[in-house]
């Protein structure tokens, strides 16, 4: 789960890599930022935040895919993680795959809109720097985003290192 889409669009992949595999892929620059762009495929629902590794290497740091109906302009996507969630995957089907979350966000509602409302289901990765996140309307998995916590808060949040 922690990793993205295997072999596809992952953490860390060079992005000269995966514009490889996506030729059609757009990238922009991050809030005119020059040490992150957004990558977006969307007609095969991901879109990606890569940040500069060194001069002239992006690698990816955060992928995002969709997993039923368009969102933000990305068409869904026929993928899946190591563990099978994808399409068609449940409430019920994460919850057996991967446990209890760490935290369930989202809208309260209405008593009727309770059941339809968005929530976002995250996890931890174990060493605690990867962050997913699944968001769930009604019972069903609609989107995954995957990040690696460390590169994006250095230069997409700025936060700087902690001092010893």
């Amino acid at each position: 789960m922690h990793v993205g889409i295997p072999g596809v669009a992952y953490l860390g992949q060079p992005v000269k890599e995966l514009l490889a595999k996506f030729p059609g892929a757009k990238t922009l620059p991050f809030a005119k930022q020059q040490d992150v762009v957004i990558v977006s495929i969307p007609d095969q629902g991901i879109s990606c935040y890569a940040v500069e590794a060194g001069p002239d290497s992006f690698k990816v740091a955060s992928v995002g895919f969709n997993l039923d109906a368009a969102y933000q302009g990305v068409q869904e996507g026929n993928y899946r993680t190591r563990e099978g969630i994808g399409k068609g995957s449940t409430v019920n089907d994460i919850l057996g795959v991967y446990g209890q979350p760490e935290t369930i966000a989202g809208d309260r509602g209405t008593a009727q809109g309770l059941r339809d409302a968005s929530k976002k289901y995250t996890y931890k990765s174990p060493d605690g720097k990867v962050k997913t996140y699944l968001v769930i309307e009604g019972y069903r998995v609609v989107r995954l985003v995957v990040n690696d916590l460390e590169p994006l808060n250095e230069h997409v949040l700025k936060t700087p290192p902690p001092k010893d």
